[in-house]
């Protein structure tokens, strides 16, 4: 049951930075999407590795009494002054964050995330101390974090990824939290360049200390890749929802052909819903799916009628969607769960989630300003495989090393 190939990938994300695990954590626990949500959730340990000397009384103040609250849904949280958990901000669909003014501290980690239109923190004006990680994810309206100006404690670590805010400005928050002590690594992710400063975010000064050498599994020796049991490539008729394969890059189809004849061998049984979309203008920062170039797919469990069904009984299906997931991301996929979409699957080497200006312009340049011509454009991933650059790996966009065992395998069908 291709077990080898878990241990291979799991000891592969060990070697990233911990953003990646984190991230994959929890996203698969919210991937119901909705008008806006926050809520804590529970944190097994209480501040650490302070910044000051304010935090080490902090954390130990009494985990009970009034404003100390435990894991309770945003419309629970007023009042709270200290969250004994993790507290997680998502799909704010708004300009602002609901008023969280009173909390002060969080034992685990603060974690915003996947918020298009947010603006600013503003509503956690009064927070001085988070215990864990603080983790802002997928903001690309905001555009300032001055909301997080009383920040004054980490304990874990920094991750501003996918952000609006300007360069300049996220260097400068970084350097702050330095000068209040902080010596954690700073992880900087899919930030467009500022025109009005330099910035290097993988100099020390910023990024701070490197975390493979904390790692568990830093230096380990990965055991060898088994001898994989023969799989036949099936055609396009004999998979269900085959057709959607030949509108997109034959790359990513091959790679699709070779996962939907993984999951069958594991008895798994998906359909395709979707390859090519024509490009029309979806509005906001957003210029244009990877679906517009036929550099991804959707699929579908084949006992859910509908996305909305599968949606409602993922809780039930969540092992099969996770093997699904990590198969496709052990074949170089990246999986649309790291944004909140089972359903998405995407292969665009050496370019990021996030389709930018210059890549735009490019694609219409060759496939016309409708991107009609979307083949066109295929030209510009000919020599990508040779050239990108596989290190760092890129949160939710950049090109996915496939597992050893997997590419091997791959190769072999081509």
């Amino acid at each position: 049951m291709f077990s080898h190939i878990t241990s291979q990938r799991r000891a592969n994300l060990a070697r990233l930075p911990r953003i990646a695990a984190r991230v994959v954590t929890l996203t698969t626990s919210a991937l119901l999407t909705f008008a806006g949500c926050a809520s804590a959730q529970p944190a097994p340990s209480t501040l650490g590795a302070e910044q000051s000397t304010e935090a080490s009384s902090g954390a130990s103040r009494p985990r009970s009494g009034p404003g100390v609250c435990a894991p309770a849904p945003l419309s629970d949280l007023g009042g709270c002054t200290l969250i004994t958990g993790d507290l997680v901000i998502e799909n704010i669909r708004e300009s602002a964050l609901p008023d969280l003014g009173s909390i002060e501290r969080v034992e685990g980690s603060l974690i915003v995330r996947q918020s298009f239109l947010l603006n600013h923190l503003e509503g956690l004006r009064n927070l001085e101390a988070v215990g864990g990680d603080v983790m802002l994810v997928g903001l690309p309206g905001l555009a300032t974090l001055e909301g997080l100006s009383k920040l004054r404690v980490v304990g874990g670590e920094l991750h501003l990824v996918e952000v609006g805010v300007d360069a300049c400005l996220i260097a400068e928050f970084i350097r702050g939290q330095r000068q209040r002590g902080y010596q954690g690594p700073a992880h900087v992710i899919g930030v467009d360049p500022s025109p009005y400063c330099q910035v290097d975010f993988s100099s020390p000064e910023l990024a701070g200390p490197p975390t493979s050498a904390t790692s568990p599994d830093a230096g380990a020796i990965p055991a060898p890749n088994p001898t994989l049991p023969p799989i036949t490539l099936p055609d396009i008729d004999e998979i269900r929802g085959g057709n959607h394969l030949e509108t997109i890059h034959p790359e990513i189809a091959l790679r699709a052909r070779l996962l939907y004849a993984l999951l069958e061998h594991e008895g798994i049984e998906v359909v395709f819903i979707s390859g090519h979309r024509r490009w029309s203008p979806p509005g906001g920062r957003r210029l244009a799916s990877w679906h517009h170039v036929g550099m991804a797919f959707d699929l579908n469990l084949t006992h859910r009628a509908t996305m909305s069904e599968a949606n409602r009984h993922y809780e039930a299906d969540r092992k099969q969607w996770e093997r699904i997931g990590e198969l496709a991301e052990g074949l170089g996929i990246i999986w649309g769960a790291r944004y909140d979409d089972i359903f998405h699957f995407e292969w665009h080497p050496g370019h990021h989630a996030r389709m930018r200006q210059h890549e735009f312009d490019a694609f219409r340049e060759l496939a016309g300003r409708d991107l009609g011509n979307y083949r066109q454009s295929w030209s510009l991933y000919e020599n990508d495989l040779q050239n990108v650059d596989e290190t760092p790996p890129c949160l939710g966009g950049c090109y996915i090393p496939p597992d050893k065992g997997l590419g091997e395998l791959l190769d072999s069908l081509r």
